[in-house]
């Protein structure tokens, strides 16, 4: 099985994705790192998800728990 934490599981969950629901480019990333928590350094996410309905969510789960 794999897992988010190596790149195939990162591949296998945005390829479980239609297009355009995730952005991958750092540049934007790099806005996402953290939130207005200071006290603790963020981390960079590899992906971020723009669901623009519960079916989005509900896919993004699914792809999420199927990749682990």
């Amino acid at each position: 099985m794999w897992r988010m934490s190596d790149e195939a599981g990162r591949r296998a969950f945005l390829g479980a994705l239609p297009a355009g629901l995730a952005v991958t480019d750092p540049d934007i990333l790099g806005s996402f790192r953290s939130d207005r928590l200071v006290a603790v350094e963020g981390g960079m996410p590899f992906a971020l998800v723009r669901a623009r309905s519960t079916a989005d969510v509900a896919l993004v789960l699914r792809a999420a728990t199927a990749t682990g």
